[in-house]
């Protein structure tokens, strides 16, 4: 009886905004159309960074390269970033997290299975600090092994 009680108070998890503005960015970009000859929708976009530095920005081809992940063409997404999948899997990720609390709330008889999902759906900040660390560590290595030649620049960018 009590265990019924707690569970009936309980709020149910957020819908935040940036499920919706991933979910509309998947949407996006499986629906955009391959890079050609390294232009993004034929627009020639020179990196603010790139121009002031005179050296490729940690985040040179990750637009070029997750739209190839989009499109299932992770050879060419690796060759212009190798975060470009990771990025795309993020924002599933974030799109599923929408879909399912979407669908607890609309269906309340899938009360059992939202409520075994809860914990990992209701409190995800924890997990994300701890996400946005190790990926910006990782961001910066990748930066400084694609700057020494280990990895590859895009192709358009010198």
């Amino acid at each position: 009886m009590v265990a019924e009680n707690k569970i009936a108070d309980e709020k149910p998890p957020r819908i935040r905004s940036a499920d919706f503005a991933s979910l509309l960015l998947v949407c996006a970009l499986r629906v955009a159309p391959l890079p050609v000859d390294g232009k993004v929708v034929g627009f020639d976009f020179t990196c603010p960074f790139l121009n002031l530095a005179h050296l490729p920005c940690p985040f040179c081809g990750l637009t070029r390269a997750t739209i190839y992940s989009a499109h299932f063409q992770f050879d060419q997404a690796l060759q212009y970033h190798v975060l470009g999948p990771l990025l795309l899997a993020a924002l599933l990720a974030s799109s599923t997290r929408l879909l399912v609390l979407v669908t607890c709330r609309a269906f309340p008889k899938f009360k059992l299975f939202c409520s075994a999902l809860d914990g990992h759906i209701a409190r995800p900040k924890l997990a994300a600090r701890f996400v946005l660390v190790w990926l910006t560590a990782f961001t910066a290595l990748l930066w400084i092994a694609r700057l020494a030649g280990f990895l590859p620049l895009p192709h358009s960018v010198f």
